[in-house]
């Protein structure tokens, strides 16, 4: 019996089967949520600022929220966020996307993909 260690471990880890999808954001991922054929992915922006290299760790760079197709990755719509959420910290009900942010404060985010995009 194999338990992996002949396969190529690809992005992560080991896998059984390859991924449906694979897609590199500009964003370091701290929430995600699917609602519907959505993935919502939200967190600190994939920067580095030589002048202050922690800037984007320490949330001083805001936060992206990026809508991403779950079907096969193409991103929908990419917003501006004040402060990165909290890690695991969104959830989607009734329409409407909620993301606790690392300042405290709980943001409700409703609308229409195609016309909440901020850039």
């Amino acid at each position: 019996m194999s338990w992996g260690f002949d396969r190529d471990k690809g992005i992560g880890y080991t896998r059984a089967e390859q991924p449906v999808w694979t897609n590199w954001l500009p964003v370091r991922i701290r929430a995600m949520v699917k609602a519907g054929d959505t993935l919502f992915v939200a967190g600190a922006p994939d920067i580095l600022d030589s002048k202050d290299p922690y800037a984007a760790f320490e949330a001083r760079k805001g936060a992206r929220l990026i809508a991403v197709s779950a079907e096969d990755g193409k991103k929908l719509s990419e917003t501006a966020l004040e402060y990165p959420p909290v890690f695991d910290g969104m959830i989607a009900a009734n329409g409407c996307l909620f993301a606790s942010l690392r300042d405290g404060s709980v943001v409700c985010l409703a609308g229409n993909i195609s016309t909440a995009s901020r850039q």
